[in-house]
């Protein structure tokens, strides 16, 4: 089964899906390094965007190869395992990153926000003695 079209086609689907995600990866990366916004965050939210519906549509169009792969054949192969094992390992890193992130940026947000509240309430005060001088 070394020439095997079908198998072939799954492999590299899958190698495909392991490169766009290292690529999501990266960006979620980029944006996990800066304590706070970049002045390119609207950049690499559409690169993430961009990425993102690459991987969707990816999965997509693959459903048809991977699903005829599956019934045609009792098991699949050691190589599509392998494959597909380091992808749901990529998968499990990127989704333990983007917890992560998450959960930094909530940090991020209940600090920010009391003090956002209390500089607006510092200026309508300070507003307020200025017409009432």
């Amino acid at each position: 089964m070394e020439n095997d079209p079908l198998e072939q086609q799954v492999i590299t689907t899958l190698q495909s899906m392991i490169t766009k995600y290292h690529q999501m990866e990266s960006l979620i990366d980029r944006l996990g390094e800066f304590e706070s916004p970049p002045d390119n965050l609207d950049e690499i939210n559409r690169l993430v965007r961009n990425e993102l519906d690459a991987i969707v549509k990816l999965e997509s169009e693959s459903n048809g190869v991977k699903e005829q792969y599956r019934n045609s054949r009792p098991h699949a192969s050691e190589r599509v395992k392998e494959i597909t094992l380091q992808l749901a390992g990529l998968i499990e890193r990127f989704l333990m990153k983007i917890n992560r992130f998450e959960q930094h940026v909530q940090r991020s947000r209940d600090v920010l926000l009391p003090q956002l509240h209390q500089s607006v309430r510092a200026v309508q005060m300070k507003d307020a003695y200025r017409k009432n001088a």
